[in-house]
Formats: structure tokens, sequence, C-alpha cells
């Protein structure tokens, strides 16, 4: 695998926009993934002036995106209304990640664990009977319709691990014969689900384009999961790092930091912790 290619998710940097990019130049990282910031917003077209504006951002910093986040909280609903007003708001992403050159969606799909049981889904839902759909029926169609609209766009989704393990996912993706889904693999969402990240590796061969490199506290999930700074969690890096190898995996590790007091200082160190394995 070589020298890691090593970014950070912009927005875990807590700062604006042109401060988040320049922090990315100081620290010496790669790539970023880009998401909403500041004024601007992925889910509806950006116009020609913001285009520029960003790209001419990135390019005096030397720095790549290597996604953009498409986040709108996944498909396996009940609510078939808002499946598709999901799905309209991650085609305006995919749209604007073409104006951007940019070849990676990454997003939640949404717990796959869930749709193999109605029932319990809109128990912890709390949902209304009368208004619901069929969740399984929902995150199959949402993501085809957006693997044949990705597809068209020549970009790939990457959805992102925790729900289920990586077995689990993989029969998913390919069960469903899409041609443009893939893993955003995020090792500290499995490890903080009790899942094993360094298998779910293995398991998802050929599917992994991007990863999140990220800590947490295994099986802290049930407790409303406990994310750490890199290298302080149960994350087995070494193990994971090797697997990633042995698979074949080229892509970038996009350090995210979705809490913590400092996560300027969190991402320095990250990066440190990355550079040096």
């Amino acid at each position: 695998m070589g020298k890691l290619k090593i970014g950070a998710f912009l927005t875990s940097f807590a700062l604006p926009f042109k401060a988040a990019v320049a922090k990315c130049k100081e620290l010496e990282l790669d790539v970023v993934e880009f998401s909403d910031i500041d004024d601007i917003t992925l889910f509806k077209p950006l116009s020609e002036t913001q285009v520029t504006t960003i790209k001419d951002v990135f390019s005096s910093n030397n720095i790549a995106i290597s996604s953009v986040c498409a986040e709108v909280g996944g498909f396996a609903i009940a609510d078939s209304e808002l499946c598709k007003q999901r799905v309209a708001s991650v085609k305006n992403v995919i749209d604007n990640a073409v104006k951007l050159g940019v070849k990676i969606i990454q997003f939640h799909i949404g717990a796959i664990s869930f749709v193999e049981d109605d029932a319990r889904f809109i128990k912890e839902a709390g949902e209304e009977k009368n208004t619901l759909g069929n969740p399984k029926e929902n995150l199959v169609n949402s993501l085809k319709d957006l693997d044949e609209y990705a597809t068209k766009a020549g970009v790939r989704l990457a959805t992102e691990t925790g729900p289920e393990d990586g077995a689990g996912l993989c029969a998913f993706i390919k069960g469903n014969n899409f041609k443009s889904v893939y893993v955003n693999f995020d090792p500290a969402n499995l490890c903080m689900n009790n899942f094993d990240e360094v298998q779910s590796v293995y398991d998802l061969k050929g599917l992994i384009i991007q990863t999140h490199a990220k800590d947490g506290i295994r099986n802290s999930a049930k407790d409303g999961y406990k994310e750490v700074p890199l290298g302080e969690g149960d994350v087995r890096w070494d193990l994971y790092l090797k697997a990633l190898k042995e698979i074949g995996f080229e892509g970038n590790f996009i350090i995210e930091r979705e809490c913590g007091a400092e996560p300027a200082k969190d991402i320095e160190m990250a990066a440190e912790f990355l550079k040096k394995q």
C-alpha cells in the first residue's frame, strides 16, 4: 500500500471554509472530504461562480477533493415520500460532484438489519402505522434509482460501514447487483457496534473505495457511541492496515472527528499517527 494518502473531513475542523482548507495545507494533508460549509450547500445546484470559487480555494492550497458527503439519514425508513425527497437531494449532490470533478459520493444508506424486521424498525422509529411504507422496499428502490443515476454520471456511491458487519453489507450490495454502490469503510463504527473491523475488510474486498480514519470504544454503541482520538480506542490499527494492504486498497484515509473540544488538534494528532504507520 505504501505511503498512506491522508486527508480530513473538512467540517471536522469546525472552521470557516477557507480557514479549514488552509489548515489542511498546514498539516500537509493530501485530500479532503467536502460537505456543506459556510453558505455552501451541496444539496442545491451550485452556480458557476461557486464552483469556480471552490475549485480555486482547493487548487491554491494544493488540496484535492477525495469525496463529497451526501448525508440524508438513509433510506431504510417507512416514509416513502421522505425517501423520494432524500433521493432527490442525493441526486443534487451527485450533479454538484460532477461539476467539481469529484468521483466519490459518501453517505449512509441506513441500517440493513432493520429492513428484515419491519415490526422492529417501526417500533424503534416510533412512526404512525397509517403513514408507513415498507422500509426494505424503500431502501432497495432508492438505491436502485441512485445507482442508475450515479452510473450515468460516472461517479461511485460509497455507503458507510457500521450498522452491520462487512459480510452482511457485502451480501446486500452484491445481492442487488448494484453497479455503482461501493463502501466507505469506517473501522470505528464497526468497532463501536462490536463487529470485527479487521475481518470486515476481507469480507468487503473489491468494494472499499475510501476509508474514514476514526477510533472508538468497542461495543459502546449501546451507550451512545464513544468516539475517541485516533490511536486511543479499540480499533486494531496494525491488523486493520495489514488487511487493507492485503486486499489491495489504494484509496484515501479521511480523518473524521465528530466530537471533542479541540477537533483541529485531534485531526493534527491523527495525521501524525497515520504518517507513522
